[in-house]
This record gives structure tokens, C-alpha cells and sequence, in this order.
């Protein structure tokens, strides 16, 4: 028997539970991708169930802007890595060399 790998993420998503209220009727042309992505919203109830539809987080917030929709509660902060400290110390800001004055241009 072959034993399967399991992967796991490094950054564990957490549920956005921010519930989306459709304010005003989709704005995109019908049966565009758009359109199907805005009915998706519309018809789901927090955030997260609208990203497990497979469309994109963008789109909540561009038409949160143009009023929409209304997106109601607190998003919960995403999980960071630390951050990784490089083992070379920071460089020195390069000394500005003197620049000539411009040459001045003939004229005719």
C-alpha cells in the first residue's frame, strides 16, 4: 500500500464571517462572469460562503465602494508568518556624488 501525503498549509484561512446585503441590482451584463459572480454574492450570506463559490475576494470590495452591496461585520485578521531576518546586516545609504553643472546649449 502506497501511503498518501497529506499537505497543510502554512497559514491557516480562517472563516470570513461578514455577512453581504445586495443594495442595489447587479450592474454587470447577464451572463457574464461578472454577473454570475455578483448573483453569487447576492445570494450568499457571509463572505466566506460567497469565496467557497470559487469566485473572487476582490469583487466584495469594488462593489462595496460603488454601493452595491453592504458588507456588515468585522473581518477576522489573516495569519501571518513571522517575518524572517536575513543574516547580512542592512546596507549604508550610497554617498551622492557631485553633479557638473549642465552645459549650457548654443544658440543661433
Amino acid at each position: 500500500m502506497a501511503a498518501t501525503k497529506q499537505t497543510t498549509s502554512k497559514h491557516q484561512a480562517t472563516a470570513d464571517t461578514r455577512t453581504i446585503k445586495a443594495v442595489k441590482p447587479n450592474p454587470h451584463k447577464e451572463g457574464s462572469s461578472r454577473y454570475k459572480a455578483f448573483e453569487a454574492a447576492a445570494a450568499a450570506k457571509t463572505v466566506a460562503d460567497y469565496l467557497a463559490t470559487g469566485h473572487k475576494a476582490k469583487y466584495i470590495e469594488r462593489w462595496r465602494k460603488s454601493g452595491h452591496i453592504e458588507v456588515a461585520g468585522q473581518q477576522a485578521a489573516p495569519a501571518t508568518p513571522p517575518a524572517k531576518k536575513s543574516g547580512k546586516p542592512a546596507k549604508a545609504p550610497a554617498k551622492k556624488q557631485a553633479t557638473k553643472p549642465a552645459a549650457k546649449k548654443a544658440t543661433r
